[in-house]
């Protein structure tokens, strides 16, 4: 059976193509069972368990977040090595599939660009409702250019946790470690949380996130910048110019750097006061000096995250490949 630790070979650079081009044909969808709606159901009555716990909220939430990480990358871990008893192909597949649910590539390709239709054929009201799927501002106060910038800002956020990270992972430990960390951003999703119920339960799976998302983040900025000039949206030299003046303009220590690097490639800014729950929080704007987004930008982000993946993959698998050409020689 082949190696599933350190997958920089050609048996990995294989699981990484097929998966992407997978997620490229399928995206998620609704009707197939996806193991991240397991995984929701899990930390759901996880929660629920270890809140019981003799513990402060802190270290209840660290028992639900490293049980459930180490559960997914043991799992994981078995059913490679189940299958591998049937054969290196049926090993083969089921890691393939693994890392394919853990790329988001085409969903967040296809919920921002639904966005986009909604503004241009459907009226604002459907817009509104559509990013309400994807954001967790209000929404029914937002006007198109408003619409606009928050399609724009979850795509280039989401290109981390959906896109880069999941393959860097796959690519330094395999299917299994790329399951942990889809579970890292899972529970980050679902329990990390600034707010009264989460703030300290949550604390340590969103310290764990930030983590895992530090190296994917700038590695991102790299990729946004080689698609820049592939697509022909934007310079390299206002992405690094932009992104070292506003990568510091965000909550997170990770998001700031792709939100501006997309900004700056597309020339809009982002950004701003957001209405959580009827309080107005006032953010920094990130490329302040840009113009509003429009529609249209939507759809050249969008652009610009296919371009910047296909970047980021074909980075892994060549450098996966030089690694091993050059330790087997």
């Amino acid at each position: 059976m082949q190696s599933y630790l350190f997958i920089s070979t050609p048996w990995g650079c294989s699981l990484i193509t097929a998966a992407a081009v997978l997620d490229f044909i399928l995206g998620d969808r609704e009707d197939l069972p996806h193991p991240v709606r397991i995984l929701g159901t899990a930390i759901a009555y996880g929660e629920r368990f270890c809140r019981k716990l003799p513990l402060n909220p802190v270290f209840q939430g660290g028992v639900l977040t490293l049980s459930i990480i180490s559960l997914s990358y043991g799992l994981t871990h078995a059913g490679i090595v189940l299958f591998g008893k049937a054969g290196n192909l049926a090993a083969w597949l089921f890691s393939v599939i693994v890392i394919y649910f853990c790329i988001s590539l085409k969903c967040l390709a296809d919920e921002a660009l639904a966005v986009k239709n909604a503004l241009e054929t459907s009226g604002i009201e459907t817009a509104r409702n559509r990013i309400a799927r994807l954001v967790g501002r209000d929404t029914s106060n937002l006007d198109e250019r408003q619409v606009a910038m928050a399609a724009i800002e979850t795509v280039a956020e989401n290109f981390v946790d959906s896109v880069t990270a999941p393959i860097f992972y796959a690519c330094l430990g395999g299917p299994a470690l790329c399951a942990a960390y889809r579970a890292v951003n899972t529970l980050d999703a679902m329990i990390g949380y600034k707010n009264d119920r989460y703030i300290q339960f949550g604390k340590i799976a969103a310290k764990i996130d930030d983590a895992a998302n530090w190296i994917p983040a700038r590695l991102s900025v790299v990729a946004v910048c080689a698609a820049s000039r592939i697509t022909g949206i934007g310079s390299r030299g206002d992405i690094r110019r932009v992104v070292r003046r506003d990568c510091r303009c965000h909550s997170s220590p990770n998001s700031g750097f792709t939100e501006s690097a997309f900004a700056a490639a597309l020339n809009v800014r982002i950004g701003g006061p957001a209405t959580y729950q009827g309080k107005t929080v006032e953010y920094p704007w990130i490329n302040q000096d840009a113009r509003e987004p429009e529609p249209a930008d939507i759809a050249r982000a969008v652009k610009l995250l296919y371009a910047a993946s296909a970047v980021a993959i074909l980075f892994v698998t060549a450098a996966g490949m030089g690694l091993w050409y050059f330790f087997s020689a």
